[in-house]
């Protein structure tokens, strides 16, 4: 990870979708650079300012992980963690090797040690449902969260927290965001979370789902401004390369459907996942807009099979972030292309 002094939490809403690999609909035609709007592309009003950005930002790459911890290392990290209990290897379907302590003070799976991915279960607390006797602000949530992660010294990154939006978690956890160069890592999965904190029905901490990535910077790379993206976005006009970095994807969210989120598979999509069907919109309103990074989830880790070192899916790279609500109250998410054409 890219580690600094972390600040104090700060609660800011972003917004982000679960994703279950299914097949889906698209949801918009496919046709690139017109001069109009595309015949049948939503109608977007724009209820915020633009942000300033950069001229450039820095490139990333997500590097290999190093094994799991063993002998002294994972002595000092059970300790760090506040667990002690029985130790157990296991090999995954894919071929991943993973640890796994349990004992009465909670369970601990480890993937690798560098960077530190694991999931804690705290003692025998289960996340409860949300209801509204047992919903914590989001301020109590992040408060609670941070000193639990600082005792188990996890939090040695910027980051902020935020309530996982577009994601039926969203009153019952509490997302961590690390900061790269003061942008926020973008996560696609509310469900599943990089770095997500779970609360039982009384307001503890049930579980930690903690899967930092370890980032090393590569070249400097030019960032478009948000009146060009926006403008593209308003007319339609979809990345028509297939360089890095120029896809895009709208989620949208409904509580009341079925799976809730969906992600539709279209031209360039950033993440060609979704959780289902879900019904096209009209006319949607941005009302926030922001510089992030995006990153795919390389969940092989540690597996044979994982991408080589230098895979080019292991780049991470700016994106624009609109987020706001379709006509018919749905929350949405489009992630749109920061670095421009070749």
């Amino acid at each position: 990870m890219l580690t600094s002094c972390a600040p104090a939490a700060t609660i800011k809403s972003t917004s982000t979708v679960a994703l279950i690999p299914t097949a889906t609909r698209t949801l918009f035609p496919t046709k690139t650079n017109s001069a109009e709007s595309q015949t049948g592309w939503p109608k977007y009003s724009l209820a915020t300012e633009l942000p300033d950005s950069p001229a450039q930002l820095h490139m990333y790459t997500q590097a290999f992980p190093a094994g799991l911890p063993e002998g002294e290392r994972l002595t000092t990290l059970l300790s760090q963690l506040h667990i002690t209990g029985t130790v157990s290897t296991h090999t995954g379907e894919a071929g991943d090797q993973t640890t796994l302590v349990e004992g009465e003070s909670g369970s601990v799976w480890f993937w690798s040690d560098d960077p530190l991915s694991l999931s804690l279960q705290n003692g025998s607390k289960m996340p409860g449902n949300a209801t509204s006797e047992g919903i914590l602000p989001p301020e109590a949530r992040a408060q609670t969260a941070e000193a639990f992660l600082n005792a188990r010294g996890l939090l040695d990154f910027e980051y902020r927290m935020e309530p996982p939006h577009l994601s039926r978690e969203r009153d019952r956890a509490i997302r961590v965001v690390p900061l790269i160069e003061g942008y926020p890592l973008h996560d696609y999965d509310a469900l599943n979370g990089r770095l997500l904190v779970l609360f039982d029905s009384s307001g503890e901490v049930a579980a930690v789902y903690w899967r930092p990535l370890k980032l090393v910077a590569s070249e400097l790379v030019d960032i478009v401004p948000a009146s060009v993206t926006w403008e593209q976005l308003a007319k339609g006009n979809t990345p028509k390369s297939d360089a890095t970095g120029h896809c895009w994807q709208a989620s949208v969210f409904n509580p009341d459907e079925i799976n809730g989120g969906a992600s539709p598979i279209n031209d360039r999509a950033c993440v060609s996942y979704g959780s289902g069907p879900t019904d096209p919109y009209e006319e949607a309103t941005i009302n926030e807009v922001d510089l992030v990074y995006f990153a795919h989830d390389l969940s092989l880790g540690m597996s044979p099979f994982a991408f080589p070192a230098d895979s080019p899916a292991r780049l991470v790279y700016p994106m624009w972030q609109f987020s706001g609500t379709t006509d018919d109250g749905r929350e949405l998410e489009v992630l749109w292309p920061a670095l421009p054409e070749p």
